[in-house]
């Protein structure tokens, strides 16, 4: 048996514009990052289910049937870009610290899409592993320079290292530049997420397809079929002389 990856849930809005395409785009240094759209708002019509699907493998061209949940529901509100990325601890003469600068683009045409006409930009720094004593610190600006940071502000639900702030789209622009700073965090992957405004007031329909594992099939091989074929086509004429 082979344990699958989850496959990257696709939305699809019922309004003609397509709430499958982001309404931001990120230019990040260090590059890594991954960006979906999520639904913000209640699920109703809640269904999931078990399909199979039978597959050939590339191996040694054995059948085998694959086994996915299905998950579809209604979202009645709204959706939003989210962009989770990396930043990555490296020591420094005052401490372990990470750096992450970005642009965010934000597609101008898209603008009518908005709830709220202000475009705003939530920073999430998290590194569960540690906690929010003060001496980690995590700095939030515009721009790509140190020099006019903002401290972020610890989330009082988490007993863990999870701060916050918030960036605004100046009126007129379709580019946000940023960077983030932390101190005192640990020589690892610690999570950034950006989350875009929100926009596409409505409902909309989810449909997740997970592949969850594989089987060997039971289905007959090739040489098999051509076996069964010629005995039943024997059988046949047995029973014909036989009459």
């Amino acid at each position: 048996m082979r344990l699958q990856p989850f496959a990257i849930i696709v939305l699809a809005s019922c309004f003609a514009a397509s709430a499958s395409a982001a309404v931001t785009r990120l230019d990040l240094s260090p590059s890594f990052s991954r960006t979906d759209v999520i639904e913000i708002g209640p699920r109703l019509n809640y269904k999931e289910w078990i399909e199979t699907k039978p597959a050939i493998s590339f191996v040694d061209n054995k059948p085998f049937l694959e086994y996915y949940k299905v998950i579809t529901y209604d979202v009645q509100g709204s959706l939003q870009d989210w962009f989770r990325l990396s930043a990555v601890a490296s020591n420094t003469p005052g401490g372990n610290s990470s750096l992450t600068t970005g642009t965010l683009t934000f597609a101008a045409a898209e603008h009518h899409r908005l709830v709220n006409p202000v475009a705003t930009f939530t920073f999430e720094l998290d590194a569960s592993h540690k906690s929010s004593d003060p001496d980690v610190s995590s700095f939030l600006g515009s721009g790509h320079d140190s020099s006019s940071l903002t401290a972020m502000v610890q989330n009082p639900n988490f007993t863990y290292f999870n701060r916050s702030g918030t960036l605004t789209l100046a009126e007129g622009s379709d580019t946000l530049d940023f960077t983030v700073i932390s101190t005192g965090l640990s020589r690892d992957f610690n999570g950034l997420n950006i989350y875009g405004p929100k926009y596409d007031l409505g409902m909309h329909h989810v449909y997740d397809k997970r592949m969850l594992y594989d089987i060997p099939s039971s289905v007959p091989e090739p040489s098999t079929w051509m076996m069964l074929l010629g005995g039943g086509i024997l059988l046949g004429a047995l029973r014909r002389k036989r009459a």
